[in-house]
């Protein structure tokens, strides 16, 4: 796909710094050495070349392109799976306000190299999702959290919903956010310890011949997205 403006299906993910632009010169240059390092040590723990990627820097994060030839499945569920290891090992002691805290987007379409970066819906909807306010919401609600984690609806469907991915579907729920007049569906993951950790016991209100690992949604609030200027509807877990 590279450079004959055609476009192709890829892996993309794309993560930043909670709260990068509160901190002063140095603590922001400390924010970007450290989340170098955990993406290295992600990446290699999950078997993925981060040399391989096409990534684009944001200053407090990164937008990653991977390979054509990457195994979807493997790298979704490892790398997230990865990424709470080296975020936790890093913390480890740490007070709160000194954590590196991250959120992560991750999404499988189309895109196509171009002279300013990446052009096609992929980056826009992985973008999108990792701006929103149901990211920035999960880990504002939970201190004892470094990693917030969204995908696409259509990753979610293809990919993990399949049974393909070893991230369980049932710690996802769903959410919508409008953007600049467009709706983009993403699904908000939390590990199952946490999930059974923060639930309490709810009659089962999903409609008959719904699965049981189906997502369960409820719109929670209608808001403006934290600087993006956008409406947003976001649906949070019943049991909340």
């Amino acid at each position: 796909m590279e450079g004959n403006g055609q476009f192709g299906y890829r892996l993309l993910w794309a993560v930043d710094v909670e709260k990068y632009s509160r901190r002063d010169a140095r603590a922001q240059l400390l924010a970007q050495t450290e989340l170098n390092g955990v993406l290295t040590d992600a990446a290699a723990a999950a078997g993925l070349d981060r040399g391989d990627w096409k990534t684009e820097s944001r200053g407090d994060g990164e937008l990653a392109v991977l390979p054509p030839h990457v195994d979807v499945a493997h790298a979704v569920g490892a790398f997230t799976r990865q990424m709470e290891v080296a975020l936790a090992d890093l913390n480890d002691g740490r007070p709160v306000l000194e954590r590196l805290r991250l959120r992560l987007a991750m999404h499988y379409g189309t895109l196509t190299p171009g002279p300013f970066g990446y052009a096609g819906q992929a980056p826009i909807v992985t973008s999108r999702l990792l701006d929103g306010r149901p990211l920035r919401q999960r880990l504002a609600q939970d201190p004892d959290q470094d990693l917030a984690l969204a995908v696409s609806a259509s990753l979610y469907n293809d990919v993990i919903m399949g049974g393909f991915c070893p991230l369980d579907p049932a710690c996802f729920t769903s959410f919508r956010i409008a953007a600049k007049g467009t709706i983009y569906q993403g699904y908000l993951y939390q590990a199952a310890e946490r999930a059974q950790a923060e639930s309490t016991p709810a009659r089962d209100e999903r409609p008959v011949g719904m699965a049981r690992d189906t997502p369960r949604d409820e719109i929670a609030d209608v808001s403006d997205a934290e600087d993006q200027g956008a409406v947003v509807l976001f649906l949070n877990r019943a049991a909340r």
